[in-house]
C-alpha cells in the first residue's frame, strides 16, 4: 500500500540519518561543541553530573529509535490490518523515551542539564525502590540486600549533588527545593511544544491517544481521524476503528517527529551536522501538515 511504503521510507531515512551520523563522529560530541567543553573536557563535578546528563539522553534516545526501527519491521512484514495495534505501544514508547531525552538536554545552562540528570537518576532509583518493596513476601526476601545496595546509590548521588551545591531532599528521591522527574505526559507535552501553533494541546493529546489505542479502546481522539460508521448499544465507537492505515500513518509520523525534535537538540549539542536533520525534518514536518486534515477542526493554519 502507498501509505505503508511512505511511512517506511520516512522512519528508514531516519535511520539511515542517525546511523551515519553517529559512525561518522562515534556518538561522541566534537571537539569544538558545547558538549565537549560541558562534560567532556574535564572532570570537575559540574562536568561529571553533565557527562552523566548526556549518556542518559543518549540511552533514551536509543530506546526511541530502536522503537521507531521495530514499526519499520512490522510494516516490512505485515502488508494487512493485523498487526496495526502493537504499533501503537511502540509508537508511544518512541514519544515517552525522545521526551525524557528532550527533557534532559533541553536547558541552555549546564547547571539544569546536571540538576536534571540527577533527578532522572533519583526517578529511576525510586522505581527500584517501589520494585524492592513487592520482593519483601519473596522465599529468599533479597529486600534487605537490595535496599542497602540502593541505599548505597542513593548516598553516591547526594555526594554528587553536594558537589554542586544542591541537596537531597530527607525524606524523597528528589532534590530539595527543586522540581522532580516530570510525569510521563508533561514530558510529551514539552516534546511538542512548537507543533502547538497546529495542533493545541497537541501533547496530552497523542499521549491519550496512543495509550487508548495501545490497549484497543475507543479513542475521542480517533473519532476526529476515522469516521464513525458503527456503535454498541451504548452509542460508543468501536475500538475496530483503529485498524485504519491512514489513521497509523499519521500516528507513526506524529511519533518518528516527535523523536527528532529530541535527536536534533542532541546533533545541536555535539556539534554534528545539522543541516541533515534539519532537512529530514522538513520532511517530517511536511508529512505531519498534510495529516493536519484529520484533526477536523482543531488545525490551524500556519
Amino acid at each position: 500500500m502507498e501509505e505503508i511504503a511512505e511511512l517506511q521510507a520516512v522512519l528508514d531515512g531516519f535511520q539511515r540519518n542517525l546511523d551515519s551520523q553517529s559512525r561518522e563522529y562515534g556518538w561522541g560530541p566534537t571537539a569544538d561543541s558545547r558538549a565537549y567543553r560541558e562534560g567532556w573536557d574535564g572532570d570537575e563535578p559540574l562536568q561529571a553530573i553533565v557527562r552523566m546528563s548526556y549518556e542518559l539522553a543518549g540511552i533514551s534516545l536509543l530506546s526511541a529509535t530502536q522503537h521507531l526501527a521495530a514499526i519499520s519491521r512490522i510494516l516490512a512484514t505485515s502488508q494487512d490490518d493485523q498487526l496495526l495495534y502493537p504499533i501503537y505501544t511502540l509508537a508511544r514508547g518512541a514519544i515517552e523515551a525522545a521526551a525524557s531525552a528532550y527533557w534532559l538536554l533541553a536547558p541552555d545552562e549546564p547547571g539544569e542539564r546536571a540538576r536534571r540528570g540527577l533527578a532522572a537518576r533519583l526517578k529511576g532509583l525510586d522505581h527500584q525502590m517501589q520494585a524492592v518493596g513487592h520482593l519483601k513476601d519473596h522465599p529468599d526476601d533479597p529486600t534487605q540486600a537490595a535496599t542497602a545496595h540502593l541505599a548505597d546509590r542513593r548516598t553516591q548521588v547526594a555526594q554528587a549533588a553536594a558537589a554542586i551545591g544542591e541537596e537531597l531532599h530527607p525524606s524523597a528521591f528528589a532534590l530539595k527545593g527543586r522540581a522532580g522527574y516530570p510525569r510521563l505526559r508533561d514530558l510529551v507535552t514539552a516534546l511538542y511544544r512548537d507543533y502547538e501553533q497546529f495542533f493545541p494541546n497537541i501533547g496530552p493529546l497523542l499521549y491519550a491517544f496512543f495509550s487508548e489505542r495501545a490497549h484497543g479502546y475507543p479513542s475521542a481522539l480517533g473519532g476526529m481521524l476515522v469516521p464513525v460508521t458503527d456503535a454498541d448499544e451504548f452509542g460508543t465507537q468501536l475500538a475496530q476503528a483503529a485498524a485504519d492505515i491512514g489513521e497509523v500513518a499519521f500516528a507513526c509520523n506524529v511519533a518518528a517527529t516527535g523523536v527528532a525534535v529530541a535527536a536534533e537538540r542532541r546533533v545541536e549539542l555535539f556539534g554534528w551536522n545539522l543541516t541533515l536533520w534539519r532537512q529530514w525534518r522538513q520532511h517530517a514536518n511536511k508529512k505531519l501538515l498534510e495529516a493536519s486534515g484529520f484533526f477536523d477542526g482543531h488545525a490551524r493554519d500556519g
